[in-house]
């Protein structure tokens, strides 16, 4: 008469892809022969690999179940600011963060130091001519990319600042010889940070200011910004 054997141990071994000689954890339990031992598959930090086996049939030999993982990645896309001279701009790329799981057993990502983290079809870009925020984004489809050892878990945008340029509009300083006509200052100036012809931006700029009398009086610039 063939009786199952009972308490047949096993020990179920979770693996990181990068390293198979040293388990994240192991697990151990006995069952009954011919027995099916599905083990819990939730790791936190990690997302298991596709396309593997995860149950385990108790033999009479060896019960050695082993499971694969990624370790999960947080990509965080570069912000930058950039001051607005007429022309777009534009930031590109990402770093990253890996998921450490803490002694309360929650999870956190961390920087990650080493050689920067590569994917095949993930990347971050955004633009901007306007001055303003804008919104640096990932690739459609970076969440849930792989390299073989990381999964992209979270991907968080940037910004673009694009500052406004700071110009300082000068009126002129004219004197003549007093004739009964008006003197006047009409024409005008400005300076700015770089050296690109921002000019177009206005919608207009004019120098008011006139003297009949002999004496002195203040000149200004009015102006008004292009709209959008």
């Amino acid at each position: 008469i063939f009786r199952p054997q009972t308490n047949l141990s096993y020990t179920v071994n979770y693996y990181w892809n990068g390293n198979h000689q040293n388990p994240i954890k192991s697990e151990s339990g006995t069952a009954t022969y011919g027995q099916i031992v599905n083990p819990k598959t939730d790791v936190p930090g990690y997302t298991l690999m596709p396309d593997q086996e995860t149950s385990l049939t108790i033999g009479t030999k060896e019960n050695v179940l082993n499971l694969y993982y990624y370790e999960n990645v947080k990509l965080i896309a570069n912000s930058d600011e950039k001051t607005y001279d007429g022309k777009p701009k534009s930031v590109s790329g990402y770093t990253s963060a890996v998921a450490e799981v803490q002694e309360d057993g929650t999870v956190e990502y961390v920087p990650w130091t080493g050689e920067p983290l590569t994917f095949e079809f993930v990347g971050a870009f955004g633009s901007g001519k306007d001055a303003g925020d804008h919104e640096v984004t990932f690739k459609e489809g970076s969440l849930g990319e792989n390299n073989g050892l990381y999964y992209v878990k979270e991907v968080q945008p940037g910004t673009l600042t694009i500052k406004p340029a700071l110009i300082k509009l000068r009126a002129p300083s004219a004197s003549k010889t007093y004739d009964r006509t008006p003197l006047k200052a009409e024409d005008y100036g400005y300076g700015y940070e770089g050296n690109t012809d921002l000019a177009n931006d206005f919608k207009s700029i004019s120098v008011d200011g006139s003297q009949t009398m002999v004496g002195s009086s203040a000149s200004s610039v009015t102006y008004e910004l292009k709209q959008g």
